[in-house]
């Protein structure tokens, strides 16, 4: 049946192919077709539901008393390893993906003895990786690695322990004794694969895994041919634009699962799909539909573990979202109408008209040209010489040229009487500049985090702020700094500008709302009324339902809009 028992520790594992696990399951599960053994038949009814996995003490290093859901996470993940699967902690963001993780590690340390894991993660995340090990699994080697060719040279030389060469006279206690975990980050695994791949690690571990939701892309290609006894996903969000980035996850999890990626598009996304959007035009294509849904549901579902706030973290407290919706003012109402007659609109439309889709260059030109124009008309004025957009000083008088702006004035006030303090995110670098100099000019301390922020620097930044009552701002892109750091000390979350993406935006709001937050957040949305913000937010608004009917979030971005759809962007609404 393609798989075998061996004995390691005194543990037994089952393996077999991931593309026939399915099909054994089925098999093995019926009654009589064949007599199995005890341990086989336990895995199938552990497999069953997730109450039944068996209860484990945590390790006794590990510094923490983890909440019971927590508890659980860890038992499912040490299910899966005991049983050579692998799986996606989807757990909703704020609720301790990392020390469940941690505590997984830690364990299979200190139950099979040394052998190094793989931990893949964002730039901003890494040193975050490393300080909650030493809070939380203190016993555990950890390295970063990262640095230059020389250096990462050097560092992967001491992955794995080593004696002292022989050496006459050498203590023992200098031996190097190797790294339990080596964390790296992405673009730096794409660049040394062929290198990581020489070791054989036990965990290769991807942090905020939709980075690898395209199949195509040279990271999620070189991340999936690393070797190691085990594998896991963690990312609050597996699903963001369309049902194939679960499949790319599942194909750095257990390649073959879900089959081939046509395979995968024909038989679940484009029925999905049909039903879901409201295009099924006859009631066979909608049954067709809900029933790929419910058999890729069940295919999934034991090795997909996802919670939500609103159904284990009972005690944290409320979080309240609101939309402010903001006049333009009578330049910018001027501009958004008249961007219509200009070269770059024209073009935008030209591309609509002919290709039905977003995906051309100038249609995203267009549509961030119609983004600052919401944002501050100031933005239009800046050079366009392919560089970095700076707003060294902002023209006088710009305080009360944004509609959005003076709403997020009054907004601060309130926070200041309140004794709240805020973060803030934005898209575009240049309009950060601007709400830089307007944060100042109101006499309020502020910290910033953007793409040119060090890697190194905003685990620093994060502690700063958290650490300084009297920093009432900080400043975030919500790209750079939007997943992943823990913002406890504020408890506002403003968004100036939005994603095209929800999920990213959800991410961003969950800095501040997570496990350790004490205080209700107010999370607020300014939206410029009647332009292409207000029609972005409603349309995503209306297409949450797709991937939380499968596991989670459904947020599509710009490129599958219609051609109505996208036309109407460009347009002003009474």
């Amino acid at each position: 049946f393609g798989h075998h028992a061996r004995k390691r520790r005194k543990k037994f594992y089952y393996r077999f192919r991931p593309d026939a696990r399915e099909r054994l399951t089925q098999v093995f599960s019926i009654a009589g077709t064949v007599t199995h053994n005890e341990r086989y038949k336990q895995f199938l009814h552990q497999l069953m539901g997730f109450e039944n996995i068996q209860s484990l003490p945590l390790p006794k290093s590990m510094c923490v008393t983890p909440r019971p859901y927590q508890q659980k996470g860890f038992e499912w993940l040490a299910f899966l390893a005991r049983y050579g699967l692998n799986g996606v902690l989807a757990d909703d963001m704020g609720l301790g993906k990392t020390m469940q993780t941690i505590a997984q590690l830690t364990r299979m340390r200190d139950e099979c003895g040394f052998a190094p894991s793989l931990i893949v993660t964002p730039t901003s995340l890494a040193d975050n990786w490393k300080n909650e090990f030493a809070k939380f699994s203190p016993e555990m080697r950890v390295m970063i690695y990262r640095g230059s060719p020389t250096k990462r040279d050097r560092l992967r030389n001491d992955i794995v322990p080593r004696e002292n060469d022989g050496a006459p006279n050498a203590d023992p206690e200098n031996a190097h004794k190797g790294f339990d975990i080596v964390i790296a980050t992405l673009g730096t695994v794409r660049n040394d694969v062929s290198l990581l791949r020489k070791v054989m690690w036990r965990y290769v571990i991807v942090d905020e895994a939709h980075f690898i939701k395209n199949a195509a892309a040279g990271v999620a290609k070189a991340v999936k041919t690393i070797p190691a006894r085990h594998r896991l996903a963690l990312t609050g969000t597996p699903i963001q634009n369309r049902l194939t980035e679960l499949w790319s996850l599942f194909d750095f999890l257990m390649p073959g699962f879900l089959g081939r990626q046509s395979h995968f598009t024909q038989q679940y996304e484009e029925p999905i799909m049909l039903m879901q959007s409201g295009r099924a035009e006859t009631e066979e294509q909608y049954a067709s539909g809900k029933n790929a849904a419910e058999r890729l549901r069940e295919k999934i579902f034991p090795f997909v573990l996802r919670r939500l706030k609103t159904d284990v973290a009972k005690d944290l407290p409320p979080k309240i979202e609101s939309d402010i919706f903001c006049p333009l003012t009578p330049e910018q109402t001027a501009l958004y109408k008249g961007f219509g007659e200009s070269e770059e609109a024209k073009r935008a439309v030209s591309d609509i008209v002919e290709k039905g889709d977003g995906s051309s260059p100038a249609i995203l030109a267009a549509l961030i040209g119609l983004r600052k124009i919401c944002n501050h008309p100031d933005l239009l004025y800046l050079p366009k010489d392919g560089g970095r957009q700076r707003v060294i000083e902002p023209i006088p008088g710009y305080e009360t040229r944004s509609g959005k702006l003076e709403a997020l004035g009054e907004l601060l006030e309130e926070c200041r009487d309140g004794g709240h303090r805020a973060l803030i995110f934005c898209q575009l670098t240049s309009m950060m500049d601007i709400l830089g100099h307007y944060v100042k000019s109101k006499g309020m301390k502020y910290l910033r985090i953007d793409g040119e922020t060090p890697g190194t620097s905003r685990q620093k930044l994060v502690e700063q702020y958290n650490g300084d009552p009297s920093i009432e701002t900080f400043l975030i892109s919500t790209r750079a700094g939007g997943a992943g750091l823990n913002l406890t000390g504020a408890d506002t979350v403003i968004f100036y500008d939005h994603d095209w993406n929800p999920a990213n935006d959800q991410q961003a709001q969950d800095r501040a709302y997570r496990i350790g937050q004490t205080r209700t957040v107010n999370v607020y949305r300014l939206i410029c009324k009647g332009t292409l913000e207000e029609k972005i937010l409603r349309r995503q608004a209306l297409k949450k339902a797709l991937a939380s009917s499968i596991v989670t979030h459904d947020n599509a971005g710009v490129k599958d809009l219609s051609r109505e759809e996208l036309l109407s962007l460009f347009t002003l609404s009474e």
